[in-house]
């Protein structure tokens, strides 16, 4: 029995020989590839010769690089409400930390979270053509795939603000945290993007 995605139902498969599966109420075969110690790692459809499937291991499922993207989109627009924030303290005139941070430094992480939020809207929006795919890279993506590169220059920047932060006690323990935490999930996110060749 195979399930499909999208809401394309289900299909079921009879064993003709060994690997070898055909559709119950169709001509179409399903044939599987093993390893030596006798894994399936390959899957090919006869009706679909040009695709195949491949077995997904560990750090190659969607599911943990999806999270990585979700946890990366989060904190980058919590970034982005920064200003929010100077502009609250000084309307309610609550009292800053007892040391600030050079300025660059939030401008360094700020200027990185939008850069690479730009990058996933220009990925989203070209996920909802996946026809253009089909004849190359979208435009968008294109461009978009600069952004991330381009953001690399603000997280060295930012790395290294992170840790005069620690050796200078710059803002206050939690919001030390904050950045240094950002800071290590930005490393993460590009070292992702790596993963999958969206780096140029």
């Amino acid at each position: 029995m195979t399930h499909w995605p999208a809401g394309l139902g289900s299909r079921q498969w009879r064993e003709v020989e060994p690997g070898v599966f055909r559709r119950a109420d169709g001509r179409d075969k399903l044939v599987f590839r093993t390893d030596r110690r006798g894994r399936v790692i390959y899957a090919f459809l006869d009706s679909l010769p040009l695709f195949g499937g491949v077995r997904l291991r560990g750090l190659e499922k969607p599911i943990l690089h999806l999270a990585l993207g979700g946890i990366g989109l989060v904190l980058f627009m919590t970034v982005l409400v920064w200003p929010l924030g100077w502009l609250k303290n000084q309307i309610c005139r609550i009292a800053p930390p007892k040391k600030y941070a050079p300025g660059p430094a939030k401008i360094a992480l700020f200027i990185f979270s939008l850069l690479n939020l730009a990058f996933l809207g220009c990925l989203a929006a070209s996920l909802l053509k996946p026809e253009e795919f089909l004849l190359g890279l979208p435009s968008l993506l294109k461009v978009g795939l600069w952004l991330p590169v381009v953001s690399m220059a603000f997280l060295a920047l930012a790395v290294v603000y992170g840790l005069l932060s620690w050796l200078k006690k710059y803002w206050t323990l939690c919001g030390r945290l904050y950045y240094t935490l950002t800071v290590v999930f930005g490393v993460v996110f590009l070292l992702d993007l790596a993963y999958w060749n969206m780096l140029l």
